[in-house]
């Protein structure tokens, strides 16, 4: 069953995937001041409609990686009439994962201006400036983006809101909030408003004025990442007396794999690509029609699993057959348990809850009955009655978490090395925090070619300390809306303006911070190589991440100053930089764990700077011009410039020449103009490096660069490029 279920499902993603994706995709904001980086869709849209591949909401090292695939909402209804005056036995309205429609299903409400959405922020974004350019974001400020921090409920940096008027006739309003505090920077949470106004469409009318809405019921989809691996699942707040609520999914040895792949370590660095864990968690549902107030712990009503392609939740509704509605239907009200293999929990919380994934006893993911491409949580809230103009609120957290960057390079060279160690570093004893799983199946974490039992298992018990990492963050963000969305604010962060000099590398910043009353000081940040060293496919051994390289104001020693010449930069290599200010903790009271929160920063991706700067050497001439390095051997990493892979520098160039690269064979493959200093890159960023003037990257062999000046004289250098 599972094998025919997979090729069918593999079928329809290769029809159906094209023409989705280029469908009309609703507008959208961004939210990106913490350790996330998500947009959200005026239409509360989430599937591959509005989304598309690549824009997934990213965490992790990098923001490279997509930690959600497409999501999938649905609200449903019972006994309804339509304008036409025919009655429904079910009603659904939703956004599949594949397909969407904006226009007639779940649409948009503009404004007087004719905005269908807006972001609003509590300070204003930090200009960044790097060699005399403006660099501050590619998704900038406009007209529906507004600084109005006495608009923003308790302290959240950020906030995006819609309106949305479905087909049913029920109207959402979204709210959407991120953070850039510490222990609150990673997740963002999600307020649904919905409302029975009887509009279905764009327009100001009533359509439906009086209709109840009876057994009204919110489904969403939760399709973890998968382009790493088949993921694990599991639920929590299912069982009486919990009250964390949450689906999430996390990393799982893979079927198939000749190691144990769990976190997805590099063979190479033993690098852990994919330590993070991802899901959603119930924050709020109202216990009564028109309650703002009080929680319905016993919400929500239905969890479960299945394969992430079930048809009803890739189509939107009104391209539904009969049977995908129906089973929707079933799906929202009763979970997956008219589906031969799927059992209930014993004892769990009124509603239906299936068995956590993970303690079903699988040995993989994939052995899971209904998995085709990968496993999507489910959960629905209800069923509510809505008299005409009455409401509900659902709010809900994405949320992530992880072991540290940091931990996760200790750990995978540790594993690499086969030397990793966990607590008592005992099997089966009292730290062994492994799944239930692999509690039953042993050789998920078997010696094999790389590392011993022993180390395998530290490294998964490494890895699983992420359930511990999500679910502090899912208490953080159920504390935040219980509290208003209050939580300990840090200063505002200041601008910052980079400039590459020929001995040094001079960082300025403002004073916009000092608006803070207990505001303290600043801190000065670099990194070598990537603006972000953690990106896999840059990482190296020695890359210790952003470095404290400089301090004033607090207990530092040194007077609040807004210069520091960093004179330790090196010629040839790139540097990114970030200011943070920081206060001295008195006014931030406890936190989420009841705990004193101390001192806080400005957020690090406010003003971190993605271009690179380099020290910009005097030039020089025709006779001083050095290619470095010469041979470049990707293996000899030592020999490389600090992180930049693929850099190939000239050196003592004069001040204006264009760089002409050639093969062995006289076939011309890169034209470079330089003015200016003496040295220049083979390409202005790290993607142009050692590329083409097509934008390949060249082989190994031998290469000539014919460098000339404007008045005719030229100089010929040979180097080598080993891959």
């Amino acid at each position: 069953m599972k094998q025919k279920y997979t090729i069918i499902m593999s079928l329809f993603m290769l029809i159906l995937l094209v023409p989705y994706l280029t469908m009309a995709q609703g507008t959208a904001k961004r939210l990106k001041v913490g350790y996330v980086r998500a947009k959200v869709v005026d239409s509360g849209d989430e599937g591959e409609g509005s989304y598309g591949w690549g824009e997934h909401p990213s965490y992790w090292d990098g923001f490279t990686i997509g930690t959600f695939s497409t999501k999938a909402v649905f609200l449903g209804c019972s006994n309804w009439t339509d304008t036409l005056g025919q009655a429904h036995n079910i009603k659904l309205s939703g956004h599949g994962q594949w397909e969407t429609d904006d226009k007639r299903i779940m649409v948009p409400v503009a404004d007087e201006n004719d905005f269908t959405i807006h972001k609003y922020a509590r300070y204003q974004p930090p200009a960044i400036t790097v060699d005399g350019l403006r660099t501050d974001d590619p998704y900038p400020f406009n007209e529906s983006d507004h600084v109005e921090p006495a608009y923003i409920p308790g302290t959240a940096d950020e906030m995006v809101e819609s309106w949305i008027n479905t087909d049913m006739g029920v109207t959402i309003h979204q709210r959407v909030f991120a953070f850039a505090q510490k222990n609150h920077n990673k997740y963002q949470i999600y307020e649904w408003t919905f409302k029975n106004t009887g509009n279905v469409d764009a327009d100001d009318d009533i359509e439906l004025p009086g209709q109840t809405i009876t057994d009204f019921y919110f489904l969403r989809q939760v399709r973890y990442f998968e382009d790493f691996g088949k993921p694990a699942c599991t639920t929590v707040g299912i069982m009486p007396g919990e009250t964390l609520r949450m689906v999430y999914g996390y990393p799982h040895r893979q079927e198939g794999a000749e190691y144990d792949d769990t976190g997805s370590p590099w063979l190479d660095t033993g690098y852990l690509d994919h330590p993070y864990f991802n899901g959603e968690a119930i924050l709020f549902a109202s216990a009564a029609v028109n309650d703002m107030n009080n929680d319905d712990i016993n919400q929500p009503s239905q969890t479960g699993y299945f394969d992430c392609d079930f048809e009803p939740a890739t189509y939107h509704s009104l391209s539904h057959t009969e049977n995908q509605k129906q089973m929707m239907w079933t799906v929202m009200t009763e979970g997956f348990f008219g589906l031969e293999g799927v059992e209930e929990q014993p004892g769990s919380k009124p509603g239906h809850h299936s068995v956590p994934f993970d303690e079903q006893e699988y040995l993989y993911p994939t052995d899971y009955p209904f998995f085709g491409f990968t496993i999507s949580g489910f959960w629905s809230c209800g069923p509510y009655t809505l008299a005409f103009g009455d409401s509900i609120k659902i709010v809900w957290a994405q949320v992530f978490g992880a072991i540290s960057s940091e931990k996760g390079r200790e750990v995978g060279t540790a594993w690499l090395e086969d030397d990793c160690h966990f607590g008592d570093d005992v099997i089966g004893g009292a730290d062994d925090n492994l799944p239930p799983n692999y509690q039953v199946y042993p050789e998920l974490y078997e010696e094999d070619a790389f590392a011993s039992e022993q180390s395998n298992w530290a490294k998964d018990c490494w890895v699983m300390t992420g359930h511990d990492s999500i679910r502090a963050v899912a208490m953080a963000a159920k504390w935040a809306y219980e509290n208003n969305y209050d939580v300990p604010q840090a200063p505002p962060p200041p601008s910052i303006e980079v400039l590459s000099m020929s001995d040094q590398i001079r960082v300025s910043w403002g004073s916009e911070s000092e608006a803070a009353a207990d505001f303290s000081g600043y801190r000065v940040y670099r990194a070598r190589g990537q603006w972000f060293p953690g990106i896999p496919e840059y990482e190296y051994e020695f890359l210790g991440g952003w470095d404290l390289i400089f301090e004033c104001g607090g207990n530092s020693g040194n007077p609040v100053v807004y210069i520091y010449d960093d004179t330790e930069a090196q010629r040839g290599i790139s540097y990114y930089y970030y200011v943070v200010a920081f206060d001295d903790g008195t006014d931030n009271g406890n936190d989420y764990d009841g705990q004193p929160v101390g001192s806080l920063t400005s957020s690090m991706f406010a003003n971190m700077t993605t271009q690179p700067v380099s020290l910009t050497r005097p030039a020089g001439t025709l006779e001083t011009v050095a290619i470095v390095p010469n041979p470049y051997n990707i293996s000899a990493s030592q020999l490389q410039f600090t992180g930049d892979l693929n850099k190939i520098m000239f050196f003592g160039l004069p001040e204006q020449c264009t760089i002409r690269i050639f093969t062995e064979s006289g076939d011309l493959v890169k034209t470079i103009e330089h003015l200016g200093s003496g040295d220049e890159p083979w390409g202005k960023v790290e993607f142009e490096w050692q590329t083409t003037d097509d934008g390949q990257l060249v082989v190994s062999g031998i290469y000539i660069a014919h460098i000339e000046t404007p008045d005719g004289k030229s100089v010929i250098k040979k180097f080598v490029v080993v891959r």
